[in-house]
């Protein structure tokens, strides 16, 4: 190597030129590597290799029937109360109320009325409530049944009985 300053100037100049160039290779070669180049597709929608989502989906069985619920659940009346107010609720899905029958062994001592229920061509959504009177005539004792007939709106094929004992004395 020689001793001239200028000679020894330009070699400091071109080793810091290659240290330049080297880490600025180094660093493009980086930013490239965690940023890429390359066009990543976007998933908008899950699939079968998506951790939320099982591997092999099972069918979800969804009821169609629904249900009445009488409350209170049996009906009891004497001589100081011959007329109780039963209350019905739909659960599940909404229901029609197609009919409240009374047995025709009965049905001169016991009688439904005051219905305050959707027509039979409407529905009672699920979580509603309706109501009727029973009134007993206190002629007679008895024990019988009021029954409510009820299609299901999703299913008309699927008809729905509630049973609401009844005690008179």
């Amino acid at each position: 190597m020689s001793n001239d300053p200028t000679a020894q100037k330009k070699r400091k100049i071109q080793i810091i030129a290659i240290g330049l160039l080297t880490s600025v290779a180094v660093l493009g070669g980086l930013i490239y590597a965690f940023t890429g180049e390359d066009e990543v597709e976007e998933v908008n929608n899950l699939g079968p290799s998506d951790s939320m989502v099982p591997a092999d989906p099972t069918m979800i069985n969804v009821d169609t029937t629904g249900s009445l619920l009488a409350s209170p659940a049996m009906i009891d009346l004497g001589p100081e109360n011959t007329t109780q107010i039963f209350t019905l609720m739909a659960t599940g899905v909404p229901v029609k109320i197609s009919d409240v029958r009374v047995p025709a062994d009965v049905a001169s001592d016991l009688r439904v009325n005051s219905i305050d229920c959707p027509a039979p061509t409407d529905d009672l959504m699920a979580g509603s409530t309706c109501s009727a009177s029973v009134e007993w005539s206190g002629l007679k004792p008895l024990s019988s049944t009021i029954e409510v007939i009820a299609v299901s709106s999703l299913d008309p094929s699927k008809e729905i009985k509630t049973t609401i004992p009844v005690r008179a004395e």
